[in-house]
């Protein structure tokens, strides 16, 4: 009899650490699915609408692309090129990741957080100077109404 007891209550033990585990799984599931910047993005000047997804190579690692623009000079040549590349969910931020800026066409470390209020904020460093972005969510509307027009 105290061979079985003792059995039976590291079998319950043993279900109740399963259930805990599954419980925290849960949970973090919960709060990495609250961090998730994935859709489309304004920039903060509201000249480029990006769309950030998991990346190709790596589905744990964040990435976007550039999805529309108003520079119509280099409209066409910048529509599907990455500028977010390689971020990693920790501590509460994408992190670790690079970003291409168009002006100098140079690449910088940054990181990604989003705010309480829903806009994504950048920042960005390089040679001991730091910059920070805000994009906003791009309406649904809009990014309609660009599918629209691109399909034509």
């Amino acid at each position: 009899m105290k061979i079985k007891d003792a059995a039976l209550g590291i079998a319950s033990v043993i279900m109740l650490g399963s259930n805990i585990a599954i419980a925290d799984e849960e949970n973090a599931t919960a709060v990495y699915n609250n961090t998730q910047p994935y859709g489309y993005w304004m920039t903060q000047g509201g000249d480029v609408m990006v769309q950030v997804d998991k990346c190709p190579e790596k589905s744990h690692a964040l990435c976007a692309d550039i999805f529309w623009t108003n520079d119509q000079q280099s409209n066409l040549r910048l529509i599907g090129a990455t500028i977010l590349k390689g971020f990693r969910y920790k501590h509460g931020a994408w992190r670790d990741g690079r970003v291409y800026d168009r002006a100098s066409g140079k690449v910088y470390h940054a990181d990604i957080r989003l705010n309480d209020d829903g806009d994504m904020v950048l920042n960005a460093c390089a040679l001991g100077r730091c910059y920070k972005q805000k994009w906003t969510k791009a309406e649904d509307k809009f990014v309609e109404s660009i599918r629209m027009f691109a399909s034509n």
